[in-house]
């Protein structure tokens, strides 16, 4: 039958023409369309592209295949072979093996690894739909019904990995196997993981498990869990916060860090938890996290405590007055630079009641804190940067002693320099007068100073204080003389005060004493100064016949400068007055500024000569490199400033302390600094003399006070090539904003195995003369790591008081890197903060209760 022959081999002889023609060379990528096979229609149909179309199939989406080495098609099976790091894409599927077959028949895909020369099975299939990455030994899968089987399965579910013999796949992409293994190690045969017998995996939700058993080494544990879940979505979710029991000496058994961790949004969490000790004490803590992506970023935290006195009942005299009650506010906000380029808005607080650093934290460094500090400010600029606004909060506060002082609000107005004379077109060279430029600055404020007991109670609200100065500096420009070696610039200053009260005090023959009368209204007060200053630069340079050292160049830049201010004390100008101050009717002369926060004009005339004299010494160093040498200047004194000056019109001490100050750096390692102040004149006993001391032994006075102190850091990453690659892999990582908040705050929890050694030390010794007291007061600190081998890390840090002489505050670190297991070990060794802690855990904070820890800390001795 001439027919029949036609339609059975014409479209199998079409079908290997095809073939030869588009898998000619050794990487093949083809199309392959299976339509429906059709009851009515026997036939093949080849189009002239890279399309094979059978008819009448249910698969209704292209299979897009290739392979490196060959593809084989089995026209009689209805079979495609790949070999050689075949893949397949499918829709969004995508898998990748050392071989795979096409079933065109039963719509099914089977897909393995090969075994190498050395014996590893290598080129595992790897599948991947969008949900959840799938490695296994061996992968079946079925186009129609969208399911599959799976022999040797790895998964990895966020930073933890799934080992299974075999799973299944239903519609809903679930994933269910009937045993397995769970763990955040990456080996293929992990230290530890959880052995489960039924599990099943909701992508990008959950993992749900039955019975389970840790196994370690291979070796299992008495640790047996009836069920478990780990979530796997991705983001933020809401949970248990693991709480931190303990006992302490003081306020008995503990539970600390108890609480819930709320994913409101993406753009916002909260943390809320509590500690509770036995014997009845009890704090509260909440924690905020905001961003916005491209705008600002911060953290809020608000704490509060109530420690009952130790050793006490409740029914003894004095227990309620030795409770103490504490508490802190913590803000941080940063704006991002790029958001919005002409205003900015920052905060960074810290307000603390009762001491709560010292009688809550863990943080062993925070207990010695003392000083706390907040500032919000927002500014803008405005008019294309001439005007500046800035205004804000600043807040400081000693425990120790109960000082509070805070300042709400402040504002302040800067306006750019001015030159009203310039002309809008220049012509020829500029005229004198179009020099001359001013500028503006206003600064308000309005400020309280009291005690942190009464603030926190509001009893000292109505003592803030306020003023506005008003400041404006005014320059004739700068003008050569001298062949153009001399720089002159004449300048005057004009400044004002605004208060709405002053005070006036009178003596109270009564009572022996000065009674104080405040006096409401607006008042203010002007003062003015005018000087002129002169500046050059001297240069002189050594030369030398070495190679190494071509040079020495010497730079000096003396100044000096005519200052006059007159006495605003006299009657004509209305800011002092006189009043009798004792009882034998001395007669001061006081000002109606007194006590105000911004000051008031001076009552001192002053007409002064200022001197000064900077130094910068540089050496000219011949630096070879691989492909060249050249000189390059080193400086050997960054510099080395003199100041001073002499009042013509004082009525004594007309000579001012001389201040000498001056820094350098050390091999681009080390920061030399040295400040020392020289009093001139002469002193007996207590009493300074308005004498010169050169005048009396030949000395040219008596060192007040001297400074000199070192600080540098040195670490095995400065001898690295400097294209050397990134010396850890975290980097990445550690970008994100509260991991490097967490590490500037705990740089102890992060350990860098890349780097082999780090050393820093801080040394200064301080002189000061009172009378004929000398004091010499040295200090020395110093901190590292030191890679002992490939995994373990020692961390110091550690001073010398030379007081007491003994060894200063002292912690050590010791880590081990176990691969997946941490090691840590820290130990204070003594005094006030004496503690140890030590742990063995999974470096993975999914499983962090899979962990075995022994401590006595600080506050519970």
């Amino acid at each position: 039958n001439s027919k029949g022959y036609i339609s059975k081999y014409i479209p199998i002889a079409l079908w290997i023409l095809g073939i030869m023609l588009i898998s000619q060379g050794g990487l093949h990528a083809q199309t392959l369309q299976l339509d429906s096979l059709s009851a009515k229609k026997d036939t093949l149909s080849f189009s002239g592209s890279d399309t094979i179309r059978l008819s009448a199939s249910s698969i209704d989406v292209a299979i897009v295949y290739s392979s490196e080495d060959s593809t084989i098609f089995d026209l009689k099976n209805q079979k495609v072979y790949l070999f050689g790091k075949a893949k397949v894409k499918y829709g969004e599927m995508t898998l990748e093996a050392a071989r795979m077959v096409i079933d065109m028949k039963t719509k099914q895909l089977f897909a393995t690894g090969i075994t190498d020369s050395a014996g590893y099975f290598v080129d595992r299939p790897h599948f991947d739909d969008g949900d959840l990455p799938v490695d296994a030994d061996t992968m079946i899968y079925n186009f129609n019904t969208k399911r599959g089987r799976t022999y040797g399965v790895r998964l990895v579910e966020g930073d933890g990995y799934i080992l299974c013999n075999k799973v299944f796949r239903d519609d809903d992409k679930n994933i269910y196997s009937d045993r397995g293994r769970y763990t955040t190690c990456d080996l293929d045969h992990p230290h530890f993981y959880l052995e489960v017998r039924k599990l099943k995996i909701i992508p990008d939700d959950k993992i749900v498990f039955g019975p389970a058993n840790l196994v370690i080494e291979d070796v299992p544990t008495p640790l047996v869990l009836p069920f478990g879940m780990f979530p796997t979505k991705k983001g933020q979710k809401s949970g248990i916060i693991q709480p931190d029991p303990g006992f302490s000496s003081t306020y008995g058994p503990y539970v600390r860090n108890m609480g819930y961790y709320f994913a409101i949004s993406e753009k916002f969490d909260q943390v809320v938890r509590a500690d509770v000790y036995f014997r009845g004490s009890w704090a509260l803590h909440t924690d905020s996290r905001y961003a916005q992506r491209y705008r600002y970023r911060g953290n809020f935290s608000l704490s509060y405590s109530n420690l009952l006195p130790a050793g006490l009942e409740r029914e003894d005299p004095g227990f309620k007055a030795g409770i103490a009650k504490t508490a802190q506010i913590l803000w941080s906000h940063q704006q991002d630079a790029k958001a919005r380029p002409n205003t900015n808005f920052s905060a960074n607080v810290n307000i603390q009641r009762g001491k709560y650093s010292q009688l809550n934290s863990v943080n062993p460094t925070q207990i010695v804190a003392s000083n706390f500090n907040s500032s919000v400010t927002y500014s803008k600029v405005l008019y294309n940067g001439k005007v500046n606004i800035t205004t804000g909060l600043t807040h400081s506060q000693d425990v120790r002693t109960g000082d509070f002082d805070l300042s709400l609000p402040t504002l302040t107005v800067g306006v750019a320099r001015i030159t009203p004379f310039v002309r809008k077109v220049q012509v020829g060279r500029p005229k004198w007068f179009e020099n001359i430029s001013f500028s503006y600055t206003l600064d308000a404020e309005n400020r309280i100073h009291t005690k942190d007991s009464l603030f926190f109670e509001g009893k000292a609200f109505d003592k803030f204080q306020n003023g506005i100065t008003h400041t404006i500096p005014i320059t004739f420009g700068s003008f050569k003389v001298f062949r153009n070696f001399i720089s002159i610039t004449p300048t005057i200053s004009y400044k004002e005060y605004w208060y709405n009260k002053t005070m006036t005090k009178v003596w109270n023959s009564k009572k022996q004493k000065l009674d104080t009368i405040i006096n409401h209204g607006f008042t203010r007060g002007a003062e003015y100064s005018g000087g002129v200053n002169a500046t050059t630069q001297i240069f002189g340079t050594y030369r030398f016949n070495s190679k190494k050292v071509n040079a020495l160049r010497h730079v000096m830049t003396p100044s000096i400068g005519i200052n006059y201010k007159p006495d605003f004390s006299e009657k004509r100008f209305g800011y002092y007055y006189d009043v009798q101050s004792d009882s034998i009717g001395k007669i001061s002369r006081l000002s109606i500024f007194e006590g105000g926060i911004k000051g008031g004009p001076s009552k001192v005339q002053v007409g002064s000569l200022n001197f000064g004299l900077n130094n910068n010494l540089q050496a000219k160093v011949l630096k070879k490199t691989d492909t060249s040498a050249k000189y390059e200047n080193v400086n050997i004194i960054e510099n080395l400033s003199i100041n001073g000056n002499y009042n013509f019109l004082g009525d004594s001490f007309q000579l001012s302390n001389i201040s000498v100050s001056g820094f350098t750096r050390l091999f681009k390692i080390a920061q030399l600094n040295a400040s020392a102040n020289l009093d001139p004149y002469h002193t007996e006993g207590n009493r300074r003399i308005n004498k010169l001391e050169f005048g009396k032994s030949g000395r040219v006075g008596t060192w007040r006070s001297a400074l000199l102190s070192l600080a540098g850091d040195v670490s095995s990453d400065m001898f690295k090539p400097k294209d050397s690659p990134p010396p850890s892999d975290v980097t990445n990582d550690l970008a994100k904003h509260a991991e490097l908040v967490d590490l500037k705050q705990n740089p102890d929890n992060y350990n860098d195995f890349n780097r082999d050694w780090s050393l820093g030390v801080n040394t200064s010794i301080q002189y000061a003369r009172n009378n004929y007291r000398t004091t010499w007061t040295p200090t020395l600190s110093f901190h590292g790591d030191l890679n002992v081998t490939e995994n373990w890390k020692v961390g110091y840090n550690s001073g010398y008081d030379f007081n007491n002489k003994k060894i200063a505050y002292t912690q050590f670190n010791i880590t081990r890197n176990l691969h997946c297991w941490v090691l840590d070990f820290q130990w204070i060794p003594d005094g006030i903060r004496k503690s140890f802690q030590f742990s063995i855990h999974v470096n993975s904070a999914k499983l962090a209760a899979l962990k075995v820890s022994k401590k006595r800390n600080w506050y519970d001795q």
